[in-house]
């Protein structure tokens, strides 16, 4: 398989307009959809979190979330007060409005949900970019977030050893209904067994020669995942 070139900034894209919605939101449009991200120039002010929503389209005037079903398309950012410039470093987004709200800072806990395929992407990212580079240095950096990925997964298990729980399944299978697009012909617990036992193997032929007892844990659980 021939090696592709790294996701690379191309372009910097400027606010075409930056309005009030008919809510009081401040709306800003790029005048185009685009994939990436937003850079911030940050107040030197403390206790203060700045949230921005993103999505493609408008309805009514206001930022058109429907679309995104439980996808939050959202980045916060929590003050410090020293100012600065920000941008997101993990992610980016589809989208060509974005609205913005500072609200003073709060203490929260979010919950993680994590979802197959999605979720294993801790694993299996890493791995697919030693096999095409032969870095070694990716997987030793990211060893430890795959481990707690495989440890989080078996813990989530149930006895039979699968992990059932509401999934994505084989997402926007043409046969799924419109108002359901994870309802796909495929199983969706044998999507998350067969990204799970995945997950496993990686681990453990990453293992063995970092960490030795890892491994030979994670292939048992591999195997002990029943066939479906």
């Amino acid at each position: 398989m021939q090696p592709m070139p790294p996701v690379r900034r191309i372009v910097e894209v400027a606010p075409v307009t930056i309005s009030t919605s008919p809510a009081g939101a401040t709306l800003v449009d790029f005048g185009q959809n685009l994939v990436g991200m937003i850079r911030l120039s940050l107040p030197a002010s403390a206790d203060t979190t700045i949230t921005l929503r993103h999505a493609e389209v408008l309805e009514d005037g206001e930022l058109g979330t429907r679309p995104l079903r439980d996808a939050k398309a959202t980045d916060i950012v929590h003050l410090s007060g020293a100012g600065g410039v920000w941008e997101p470093a993990f992610t980016c987004h589809g989208f060509r409005f974005v609205v913005g709200m500072f609200v003073p800072c709060v203490d929260a806990v979010l919950p993680a949900m994590p979802f197959a395929g999605w979720g294993d992407a801790a694993v299996i990212v890493p791995w697919v970019l030693y096999e095409r580079y032969g870095d070694t240095d990716v997987l030793a950096a990211q060893y430890d977030s795959m481990k707690l990925w495989v440890d989080t997964i078996a813990d989530r298990s149930q006895a039979d050893g699968l992990w059932h729980s509401w999934q994505f399944g084989d997402w926007l299978d043409p046969t799924a209904p419109p108002d359901n697009p994870a309802k796909g012909r495929t199983d969706s617990d044998l999507v998350a067994a067969a990204y799970q036992v995945h997950a496993l193997r990686i681990v453990s032929r990453w293992a063995p020669p970092r960490s030795g007892s890892v491994g030979t844990a994670c292939c048992p659980m591999a195997r002990s995942i029943p066939a479906r």
